[in-house]
């Protein structure tokens, strides 16, 4: 391995394991503001003080909502191309699990404009009926209705072909929230680069486990901690030359 590498490799364990040690002695403690930033992670009106959300759901969708209404077109189709290539990554594996009939109803959790739904009538189930992964029926469910009904007019222009393999229907509800539908009522739910976004993932998988069948599937692809590791190394980097100045 080349020096410079090693030596990359080398201030970045230091920097962490410095971070680390300076973590282990702080103390929570618990404050109240009186007047809530504009971009706050806590809220004055929570009762519980000792709990702190990562994110800001409220304010998140607010950003996708104006992302969904002011960008022009074009912008979407240069800068959705990881998006899509997830949601394709994603759809080919249903064509690895063998199920009877295939997954004639899911669930889209997070679904944006509809990612997967496009990747899903994309092509004929291996065997059976509907798109791939036998999906018949699609429920596109996201807590921004600007950013869910953002691509309508392209699902509308899909070919008749495409429209017949699998139906949609669109649900404007929090993804952290408890999911409006009755248990096992799915036979497949999906998520997309929607997970990362959650505050709660052990409460949000046990309203999937709930919601889907007894032989079920649950899948999901998200940002994680390996993910584009190389701009996690430049910035860490940067911040220590920065320290250094």
């Amino acid at each position: 391995m080349p020096r410079a590498l090693l030596q990359l490799e080398k201030m970045i364990f230091t920097s962490v394991q410095h971070r680390i040690r300076i973590v282990s002695r702080l103390k929570p403690i618990t404050c109240s503001l009186k007047h809530k930033r504009p971009f706050s992670t806590t809220s004055s009106t929570t009762k519980d003080t000792n709990t702190n959300h990562a994110f800001d759901r409220k304010l998140k969708t607010l950003q996708r909502k104006n992302v969904a209404q002011n960008l022009p077109s074009t912008y979407h189709q240069h800068y959705d191309y990881f998006r899509q290539e997830l949601a394709s990554r994603l759809v080919d594996r249903l064509d690895d699990i063998i199920r009877d009939e295939g997954f004639p109803l899911a669930l889209d959790i997070g679904s944006g404009p509809g990612h997967l739904y496009k990747k899903i009538v994309n092509d004929d189930a291996i065997s059976g009926q509907g798109g791939i992964g036998g999906v018949r029926k699609l429920v596109m469910l996201d807590s921004c209705e600007e950013m869910l009904h953002r691509d309508d007019g392209e699902l509308e222009n899909l070919s008749k072909e495409e429209k017949d393999r699998s139906g949609v229907y669109h649900m404007v509800a929090d993804e952290e929230g408890k999911l409006p539908f009755p248990d096992g009522t799915f036979d497949l739910v999906l998520s997309s680069a929607a997970m990362h976004w959650v505050n709660d993932l052990p409460e949000m998988w046990k309203e999937v486990k709930r919601v889907l069948k007894p032989d079920g599937c649950f899948m999901f692809a998200m940002v994680g901690g390996a993910t584009l590791t190389e701009l996690r190394s430049s910035l860490v980097l940067a911040e220590m030359e920065r320290k250094f100045l």
